[in-house]
C-alpha cells in the first residue's frame, strides 16, 4: 500500500517594509500613539473632570462689580461702579447673557438738600483724559438716589487706575467737582477671588442646583469702608450669601 503524501505548498515570500527607527515620521507617530494610550488610561481610571461649584458660579454671573470709586460729602455720596450684569436683570436663578455697565450713582443726604426737589441730575464725569456729559435719573425704588448707566457713552473702557472726577450741576452757581477714590486699596482681592472664597464657604448650599451669581460691593463710609457681597440665588427662590473683607477674610 502506497503512503499518502500531502502536496507541497509554496508560500509567497512577503516583503516587509524596512522601518527607520530614527526617522522623524516614526518618532512622531510613536509620540502620538503614546499620548493617546496614556490619555485613554487616564480617562478610564480618573474619569472626566466635573466642573467645580466655582466653575459653575463663574459661568452663571448675573452681576459682578469689578471695582468702585466714590466721594463722600455732607450732602451726598457719589459712586462710580464698573462691571457686567445680565440683561434683562431678573434675579430668577438663571443668568442671562451679561453685558458691561458703568454706573454713576448719587445718594442724597440731609433733609434740606436741594437735590430732593429735582427729577433728574445733570453734570459731567472725567475719566482719565476723557470727559462725558451725564444725566442721572431718580431711582424709582429709592427717592434719595439718582443713577444711570453711561457705558454706551464711553469712548474707552474705564479702569480702576483711571483718575475720575464728577461735576454736578445742582444750581446755576452751584457746580461742585468731586474727585473719586478707590473703594478698595491696592492690596484688596479682586471680585473673582471673592467669588472663589464664597464658593469655598457656602458653595455646598447650591451644589447640584440651578443658580445665578451676584458679586457686588457694600460700601459705607461710617462702617469701615467697602466689602465684597456675594449672593447665590437658586431657581426655586433660595438666597445664600456671604460678606468678604478686602483681604479675603470671611465676615459673615
Amino acid at each position: 500500500m502506497k503512503k499518502f503524501r500531502l502536496p507541497k505548498i509554496k508560500l509567497p515570500k512577503l516583503k516587509l517594509p524596512r522601518i527607520n527607527f530614527k526617522s522623524k515620521r516614526f518618532l512622531v507617530g510613536l509620540a502620538i500613539t503614546t499620548v493617546v494610550a496614556v490619555g485613554g488610561v487616564f480617562f478610564f481610571t480618573m474619569g472626566p473632570q466635573r466642573p467645580t461649584v466655582y466653575d459653575i458660579a463663574r459661568a452663571n454671573i448675573a452681576e459682578a462689580r469689578f471695582f468702585m470709586k466714590y466721594a463722600h460729602t455732607d450732602t451726598f455720596c457719589v459712586q462710580f461702579a464698573v462691571g457686567m450684569r445680565e440683561e434683562p436683570y431678573t434675579q430668577d436663578g438663571r443668568a442671562a447673557t451679561p453685558v458691561d455697565f458703568a454706573i454713576v450713582n448719587v445718594e442724597i443726604h440731609g433733609t434740606t438738600n436741594p437735590l430732593r426737589e429735582m427729577e433728574q441730575l445733570e453734570g459731567t464725569i472725567r475719566i482719565g483724559n476723557e470727559q462725558y456729559p451725564i444725566v442721572l435719573l431718580r431711582n424709582p425704588y429709592d427717592s434719595l438716589n439718582f443713577t444711570n448707566d453711561i457705558i454706551r457713552s464711553l469712548r474707552v473702557p474705564a479702569t480702576m487706575t483711571d483718575a475720575i472726577e464728577v461735576t454736578l450741576f445742582i444750581a446755576n452757581n452751584n457746580h461742585p467737582t468731586i474727585a473719586l477714590e478707590n473703594a478698595f486699596n491696592d492690596e484688596a482681592i479682586a471680585w473673582d477671588e471673592a467669588l472663589r472664597t464664597a464658593t469655598d464657604k457656602i458653595g455646598y448650599r447650591v451644589k447640584n442646583k440651578q443658580f445665578e451669581t451676584h458679586v457686588t460691593i457694600m460700601h459705607n463710609v461710617a462702617h469701615s469702608g467697602a466689602f465684597w457681597y456675594v449672593r447665590f440665588i437658586t431657581q426655586d427662590g433660595e438666597i445664600h450669601f456671604t460678606v468678604i473683607a478686602p483681604d479675603g477674610a470671611i465676615i459673615g
